[in-house]
C-alpha cells in the first residue's frame, strides 16, 4: 500500500490510497515445481469527506474539484464517508447526485455511506431512493441493514462500509465477512462516518464516555474490536471529524488549507488555583485546528459517565464539566478514572 497524496479544500481532506496486487511464487507439495499465484491489477481508492453545506445546500464546488482531482489521478473507487447532504432536502440529493453522477458515468465507482446528517434528516427511505443507483449491484448487504451496511471485493481488496454509529451493531457481521475473505484478499478497508477515537467526535467518546446509560453494546465489544482490527490490519477511514490534519500531508498540498503544525492546549485549573497548559510543540501523530471546539458533556441520570476525573496536579482532580477548557488535554488511559 502506498500513500500517494492528500489535499484539503475548505477544511475537507481527501486521501488516495493505491493497493497493488502482489505476484508470488510457490511450490506444489508433490512436484516441487514453481506455480504462479493469482495476480491482481492495482486499484486506487479515494475518500470524499463531508460535503454538506449550510442550510439546504451541498458544497458542490469543492466536491467537484476533489472528484476532478481524483479523475486526473486515475482513482477507481470513491468512498463518500457520510454527510453527503446537510438537511436531506430532495434538491440537496439532486445536487449531490448530479455532481457525482458525471464521474460515475465516466467509470468512477462510488461506495456511499450514511452519516449523521442523512440519518438525522433524510432517514432510510430517502437515503435508499437516492443512493441505490450509486451503490454497486454486486454489493453484499447485511441482513436488515440493506444499503446501510454492505461490502464489495475489488481485486485483492475487501471494502466494507457502515452506517453512522453502526460499528457495534455490525461487528459480528464484519467478523464473519472478514473471516470468509481473509485468505482471498490482501487489504481490508472499513469505512464509516464517525471515527474510532477523536478529540471532538469519535465512538469512544460519544458512545462510551458520554454515552447513554444502559447502552453498552460498543463498550462491551471495544477490546475485541480493537484486537480484531489489529490482527487483520484493517484500514479504518472516516468523515465527521474535520479538525485533524496529519503532519504527513505533503507540503505541496498545504497552501490550499488552514494548516497548523503546532500543538497546544487551553488552560486547566486545579483546586488550589494552579494551572497548566501545553504552550507549543509539534505532534507528528496528529495536529489539531480547533475551529469548532466541543467540551465534554454530562447529563445526570442520562449519560453513562457519572464521574470522569482528570489529573491536574499530584493528588488533585477536577471534573471536566466544571472546567470546560480541559477538553483538549490528552490523558493516558491509566491516569483516567471513571466511576
Amino acid at each position: 500500500m502506498k500513500l500517494l497524496s492528500s489535499i484539503t479544500r475548505y477544511k475537507r481532506t481527501f486521501i488516495m490510497l493505491i493497493f497493488t496486487g502482489l505476484f508470488a511464487m510457490g511450490f506444489t507439495s508433490d512436484t516441487k515445481k514453481p506455480v504462479q499465484a493469482e495476480t491482481f491489477n492495482p486499484i486506487s481508492v479515494g475518500l470524499l469527506p463531508d460535503t454538506q453545506g449550510s442550510g439546504e445546500m451541498v458544497s458542490i464546488y469543492p466536491m467537484d474539484a476533489v472528484l476532478q482531482k481524483f479523475q486526473d489521478l486515475g482513482v477507481d473507487i470513491v468512498i463518500p464517508v457520510g454527510d453527503l447532504v446537510n438537511q436531506g432536502a430532495p434538491h440537496e440529493f439532486e445536487d449531490w447526485s448530479r455532481t457525482a453522477g458525471k464521474y460515475r458515468d465516466a467509470g468512477m465507482e462510488f461506495l456511499p455511506l450514511m452519516g449523521n446528517h442523512e440519518r438525522s434528516f433524510a432517514y432510510t427511505v430517502q437515503w435508499i431512493e437516492n443512493m441505490k443507483d450509486f451503490i454497486p449491484t454486486d454489493a453484499v448487504h447485511m441482513q436488515d441493514a440493506q444499503y446501510l451496511n454492505y461490502y464489495v471485493v475489488r481485486e485483492n481488496v475487501l471494502i466494507i462500509v457502515l452506517k453512522y454509529y453502526h460499528l457495534s451493531i455490525a461487528f459480528q457481521w464484519i467478523k464473519g465477512v472478514v473471516e470468509e475473505y481473509r485468505d482471498r484478499v490482501d487489504h481490508i478497508i472499513i469505512g464509516s462516518h464517525d471515527g474510532l477515537i477523536g478529540a471532538k467526535y469519535g465512538q469512544t467518546r460519544e458512545m462510551i464516555v458520554e454515552g447513554t446509560k444502559g447502552n453498552d453494546l460498543l463498550m462491551d465489544q471495544w477490546d475485541e474490536i480493537r484486537a480484531f482490527f489489529s490482527k487483520h490490519d484493517v484500514i479504518w477511514v472516516q468523515g465527521h471529524e474535520r479538525i485533524v490534519y496529519p503532519n504527513t500531508i505533503p507540503k505541496t498540498t498545504r497552501p490550499v488549507m488552514v494548516y497548523n503544525a503546532s500543538y497546544r492546549t487551553n488552560e486547566c485549573f486545579a483546586d488550589d488555583g494552579s494551572r497548566a497548559r501545553l504552550l507549543d510543540g509539534t505532534n507528528n501523530t496528529f495536529n489539531r485546528v480547533d475551529t469548532t471546539p466541543r467540551t465534554l458533556s454530562w447529563r445526570p441520570g442520562f449519560s453513562r459517565t457519572l464521574c470522569l476525573l482528570l489529573p491536574q496536579k499530584a493528588g488533585m482532580w477536577k471534573r471536566p464539566w466544571q472546567t470546560p477548557t480541559c477538553f483538549s488535554l490528552m490523558v493516558p488511559p491509566e491516569q483516567t478514572r471513571i466511576m
